[in-house]
């Protein structure tokens, strides 16, 4: 699991009893002039021990060790790297050089992920990686197939907090693995991110503990994930769903996304997922639950609820786990606690997401297009000053299909808080109900309507 990681001793005692290490033997030397001060001189010597190096500086050292490489004979890391041979090699490691003050050995830079494979998605599979929430996979130079998605700095640099990376290991080492190999891992560059995953010097790496909380990392980031899979099928979707998912796949319409606020690139998310789950074959579904079981192989222990409920939607999600696919929610049962319009053309939901309490612009929508007469009694209904001349819509308001769903919003809004204070007040729940009951746009609306209602 654990493919690289960065080391600093500073303790005078033990910088001189490792560099004297007869296992250690010499590999470079450099010097460099400091970038912001000419006169002062950097030196750093560089010792070796099976691809293990040993950088030492005026104060410090640095050991850039590979434990999966290490494992392999410093090979490849092609192959799976449970948990129990990244302990035995971090012993190997401490043995080897007689350490036992293992605090004084800091980590400050850590690079975690796993091998995957999904059939039919092979190296072109990375070329699909999107966004990592809202940042951009970019292309990863000298690697190809390789991307990487960081936050960046007010400045344009990347943040090295947290560096999500996804690149084809079938290309990388064709000798030791299925072509169709990829790798999904994350890298960190701060200490800060290392203690926030339990990590903060060598002891923590032979705790089981810590690569569990790595797991979860690599779950819970997996979910974050945005693939634009171009090999989807149009299956089982209308003309109308057609050309949503086609402009679904192009990544500039996620770009303008990204411009607005945060929920509504998840509520555009959602509607794309929806999409995918319609047609049959959802691959960021499958991508979450390669990287969930992978994660739980590696560590052979259960993971938490908590981490469980990141992937697996809530309810009946038996078929879930064989193939990857979470099923979408039905709402021809479900009614508007305001209007009592059914809710069907609010969907398709998926499971986990929650049923909708109330209409919104879906079923708008659908009736803007479709019965103009239930549409205008509607509107009137919501908003009684429509058909004065000195109406104007709020400021607020992008358009009117925007302040039908604000006005719905509040008056559900509102009715719960006129329930709550006459509960408040001791009223029976019997007798609340009744009271809130009448006056509704049932009573308004068409014979035809009705229709609508009753479907």
């Amino acid at each position: 699991m654990v493919d690289f990681l960065k080391i600093i001793v500073k303790d005078p005692i033990e910088i001189a009893r490792i560099w004297s290490d007869n296992l250690l033997i010499f590999h470079n030397y450099n010097e460099r002039l400091n970038h912001f001060d000419f006169e002062t001189l950097i030196t750093k010597e560089t010792k070796k021990w099976n691809g293990i190096l040993f950088c030492r500086f005026q104060n410090h050292i640095e050991v850039l060790f590979r434990p999966h490489y290490f494992f392999n004979d410093n090979l490849h890391n092609a192959n799976d790297f449970t948990v129990k041979d990244c302990v035995a090699v971090i012993k190997r490691f401490l043995d080897a050089f007689k350490i036992t003050e293992l605090e004084k050995y800091k980590i400050v830079n850590i690079e975690f992920g796993v091998n995957y494979i999904i059939e039919g998605y092979g190296k072109e599979l990375i070329r699909f990686f999107e966004y990592w929430q809202k940042n951009e996979f970019q292309t990863h130079p000298g690697l190809s197939y390789s991307r990487k998605a960081c936050r960046y700095k007010p400045n344009g640099k990347d943040n090295n907090y947290k560096i999500v990376k996804s690149y084809s290991k079938g290309i990388q080492h064709p000798m030791f693995c299925d072509e169709e190999t990829n790798r999904f891992e994350i890298k960190s560059k701060e200490s800060k991110y290392c203690k926030s995953m339990g990590v903060s010097d060598v002891s923590d790496l032979i705790k089981i503990s810590s690569y569990k909380q790595m797991g979860e990392e690599l779950i819970k980031t997996s979910k974050q994930v945005l693939i634009l899979d171009h090999k989807t099928e149009f299956k089982n979707l209308n003309e109308a769903e057609q050309v949503k998912l086609r402009s679904y796949l192009s990544g500039h319409t996620w770009y303008e996304q990204t411009l607005l606020s945060k929920n509504m690139f998840g509520r555009m998310k959602d509607r794309y997922m929806c999409l995918l789950d319609k047609t049959g074959f959802n691959v960021n579904s499958v991508f979450q639950s390669k990287i969930q079981s992978k994660v739980s192989e590696l560590l052979g222990v259960e993971l938490s609820p908590l981490t469980k409920a990141l992937i697996k939607p809530r309810g009946d999600d038996s078929n879930i786990i064989i193939s990857g696919i979470v099923p979408p929610l039905d709402l021809s049962t479900h009614y508007c606690q305001l209007t009592g319009i059914n809710l069907k053309h609010e969907g398709p939901l998926r499971k986990g997401k929650g049923v909708p309490k109330y209409i919104r612009s879906g079923t708008i929508n659908y009736l803007r297009r479709n019965d103009l007469g239930v549409y205008y009694h509607l509107q009137s209904w919501l908003i009684p000053k429509i058909d004065k001349r000195d109406f104007k819509l709020p400021k607020s308001a992008k358009s009117m299909k925007n302040h039908m769903c604000h006005v719905v919003r509040n008056r559900y809004a509102s009715k719960l808080r006129r329930k709550a204070n006459l509960y408040k007040q001791g009223y029976d729940l019997e007798d609340i109900n009744k009271c809130l009951a009448g006056g509704t746009y049932l009573e308004l609306i068409s014979e035809h309507a009705n229709e609508l209602i009753c479907e």
